[in-house]
């Protein structure tokens, strides 16, 4: 990414995990607030 702290890759690597995309995150996020009834 253009900005350089938004960089998971040192982190992926150094604990062994795969994080998805972000974008991913927040197309859930989104349905989940569009998509829920309030009470």
């Amino acid at each position: 990414p253009g900005n350089s702290r938004l960089n998971t890759e040192k982190f992926q690597r150094n604990f062994g995990l795969i994080l998805p995309q972000w974008e991913l995150g927040v197309k859930r996020m989104l349905t989940e607030m569009f998509t829920t009834t309030t009470i």
